[in-house]
């Protein structure tokens, strides 16, 4: 199999599994799945941070642009009031002004798990175990 069929296949299990989190959201098992669980990773928080990061980022492997990161600003802005909208997701999107860092150093040799640049905006966050 070569790269192109793998993200075809990999692009087809994620629509999958969306359609599927959508769809039996209240009654399906899989609404408690936890990858990290599984993996034996929960509690590895720079481990998670680089997966979660991977799954934010529009240039990310997923080949999924920034559908991730709208949902996850979807989820952000209904809690918080909207920090950063749709539309401007997808402007950025298209000029490529998106920028998503795993462990970015601030001051005092500190970090911040993952820092969201989007134009001129920027947004953190920080995973606790």
């Amino acid at each position: 199999m070569n790269d192109l069929q793998n993200g075809k296949i990999a692009s087809d299990l994620l629509d999958r599994a969306e359609y599927e989190i959508r769809t039996n959201i209240e009654s399906d098992p899989f609404r408690i799945f936890n990858v990290f669980d599984v993996l034996s990773v929960q509690y590895k928080e720079v481990i998670m941070c680089r997966m979660l990061k991977e799954l934010l980022d529009p240039k990310g492997k997923h080949g999924k642009g920034n559908k991730f990161l709208k949902l996850f600003f979807k989820v952000i802005n209904e809690s918080s009031g909207e920090i950063v909208s749709e539309e401007d997701l997808d402007k950025f999107y298209k000029s490529n002004e998106i920028v998503v860092v795993c462990e970015h150093e601030i001051d005092d040799n500190r970090r911040i798990d993952i820092l969201i640049r989007v134009g001129s905006r920027c947004a953190q966050h920080e995973h606790y175990l």
